[in-house]
């Protein structure tokens, strides 16, 4: 009996540690599941639960989710496929590593997890432009296909440089009803000028 009383304040204090404990980690949990929170500190509260529960699969996608606001995309795309092996049958770890394999440039992955997440998560709006937009990625229009595959059409020759000096025709001379209009104004032109005779005196 004596004993147990012995051991009995060390039993309290192991229990109020593991109380405070237990506060600290309810805190972290909570912050690192806030969205309103920067993403550095998302990392270190989710960092803090997971170093005292490895199974946490929302923790691991939320701080995935602050890695990607941060761009280190890799330890984002870790997180994600822990999160993957603890449930297999989440769509929204498939989505967010499906869109950091696209930032990395990876599209072949990112279809691959894009369209798992879609038959997981059923149809959404954004997920699909997303499988289309890597899509496109992947596969060229057959058009460009098709003219990459073409020969080059070869350029045509390159202008003279010399620069043209042949002398301004007249407007007159542009089309061929215009050279009638043109002799029909000057014929009657003349014809409505008085004649002179030689010797006429020249009024000036």
């Amino acid at each position: 009996m004596r004993q147990a009383y012995a051991l009995l304040p060390g039993l309290i204090m192991t229990l109020l540690a593991d109380g405070a404990v237990a506060a600290r980690l309810g805190y972290a949990h909570a912050s690192c599941l806030s969205q309103t929170i920067a993403p550095h500190d998302a990392i270190s509260a989710c960092t803090a639960v997971l170093q005292k529960f490895h199974t946490q699969t929302d923790v691991f996608v939320r701080r995935a989710a602050a890695f990607m606001e941060i761009g280190a995309f890799d330890y984002a795309v870790g997180d994600l496929s822990r999160a993957i092996r603890l449930d297999p049958g989440g769509a929204l770890a498939y989505e967010l590593r499906g869109l950091a394999y696209e930032l990395q440039g990876r599209p072949a992955e990112s279809l691959e997890d894009y369209r798992t997440a879609r038959t997981l998560g059923g149809a959404d709006p954004g997920l699909e432009s997303a499988i289309l937009r890597v899509t496109a990625a992947l596969e060229p229009p057959p058009v460009v296909a098709a003219s990459l595959d073409a020969e080059p059409t070869p350029l045509p020759p390159a202008a003279s440089p010399t620069l043209s000096v042949a002398p301004e025709q007249p407007a007159c001379a542009a089309d061929g009803w215009l050279i009638a209009v043109c002799l029909l104004l000057t014929s009657a032109a003349l014809a409505a000028r008085p004649s002179r005779r030689r010797g006429d005196a020249v009024v000036t």
